[in-house]
């Protein structure tokens, strides 16, 4: 009875000792469980994580990417002249220009680097002859630049109005005077910088053959310590259109135009498959020796009225008043219209209003004005048509 008795005891000693590894199995299990359910929600949440920073990390590629294509596509603009409105360079929209005194009668034709002007002025002078003076931010490449003859106070004005190291090559006393006033910069073939600048050839007699060069330029410049560049925001004359919306005046028709200078007789015939005016005087093209004789053109014609009168006893030296107003014509891309002018110093810049008071748009080219005697403007004459003009 001992005996079995132990045994029971042994037997309930062990069923206790199964139901407590029956509990802590089942307890390991559940917590097991609970481990493996933790770590499938830390991958989820581990997983939606990196699901996040990828998406994040593509949109921040894709919007670089973007902003990249933009960036690309968003070039910064071409620089323009403000002189011309055609494309150019930093360097040469802020190359100080100078303003060339050319001679132009007969004898001096052709000329040499005429095509390079960005501006050229037409003025009466003594003797029924007219004279030109070109406005150039481009002189480069020139060996041969002219020919260049002497001042006239009124011309003074005009290259003050583009702050232009004027150059010229003798001057008559009253623009000996204007000079004097010292509000431009001066080159003068008469002076002591004359042989650094100038130079004569042997094809043609004196005065007529005083010539400059680039070289002879960018010479006296330095010599005199004139600046060479400038900022030219601080100097823009003209408004022009772009290229591509071009501005048309409402005017009329207007295929030439034949001006009343009776020595070189000079008139201007547009050309419309290039936009341009086509430029004849002496009864020939005008053209430019040193552009293998390419004929003058311009994208627009002023046509400014001026009073004009002789100094005292000197019945042969003109007097053009530019400072004040008056009135005028424009012509460009086949219209004519009229317009006023206003200039308020002798260093102002003159500005061009159309009928309804505003400053005039220029189309992008090279701009010709022509100084006409107001008693003379009537002797202007204007042809609608080309065959008007040719039946003339």
């Amino acid at each position: 009875m001992t005996e079995l008795k132990d045994l029971g005891a042994e037997e309930s000693s062990g069923n206790k000792r199964g139901k407590k590894r029956k509990q802590g199995t089942v307890i390991a299990l559940i917590v097991l469980a609970l481990v493996i359910v933790c770590a499938s929600i830390g991958l989820i949440l581990t997983s939606q994580k990196s699901d996040h920073r990828a998406s994040q990390s593509k949109k921040t590629t894709k919007s670089a990417s973007e902003k990249t294509e933009k960036e690309e596509t968003q070039t910064p603009a071409q620089p323009t002249s403000i002189l011309t409105g055609l494309p150019v360079t930093e360097e040469q929209r802020n190359t100080r220009p100078v303003a060339l005194m050319i001679e132009n009668t007969k004898v001096t034709q052709p000329q040499y680097g005429t095509t390079k002007a960005a501006v050229i002025y037409e003025a009466p002078a003594e003797g029924g002859i007219t004279r030109l003076m070109g406005v150039f931010e481009d002189y480069s490449g020139l060996e041969r630049f002219g020919n260049v003859r002497s001042c006239r106070p009124y011309f003074v004005q005009m290259a003050a109005e583009y702050d232009a190291v004027y150059v010229h090559f003798g001057q008559s006393e009253q623009g000996q005077a204007e000079l004097d006033k010292g509000y431009v910069d001066e080159l003068n073939g008469l002076s002591g910088i004359g042989g650094t600048v100038f130079y004569r050839t042997q094809d043609r007699k004196a005065p007529h053959n005083a010539y400059t060069s680039t070289k002879g330029l960018l010479a006296g410049m330095q010599a005199k310590s004139f600046e060479t560049t400038y900022k030219a925001d601080e100097h823009t004359h003209f408004q022009f259109a772009s290229a591509d919306q071009p501005s048309v005046p409402a005017g009329d028709d207007c295929a030439a135009v034949q001006l009343y200078f009776y020595d070189n007789k000079p008139y201007f015939v547009y050309d419309a498959a290039s936009g341009q005016y086509n430029r004849f005087e002496f009864g020939s093209p005008q053209i430019d020796a040193a552009a293998n004789n390419a004929q003058l053109t311009a994208t627009n014609i002023i046509l400014q009225f001026t009073p004009s009168s002789y100094y005292d006893n000197e019945h042969y030296r003109m007097k053009i008043d530019l400072i004040g107003s008056g009135s005028g014509k424009f012509l460009t891309k086949g219209k004519i219209i009229d317009i006023t002018w206003k200039k308020d110093s002798e260093t102002g810049i003159t500005h061009y209003y159309d009928g309804n008071g505003k400053e005039i748009v220029l189309n992008p080219g090279r701009t010709w004005i022509s100084i006409v005697e107001q008693n003379a403007e009537a002797k202007n004459t204007y042809y609608k048509t080309i065959d008007e003009f040719n039946n003339r």
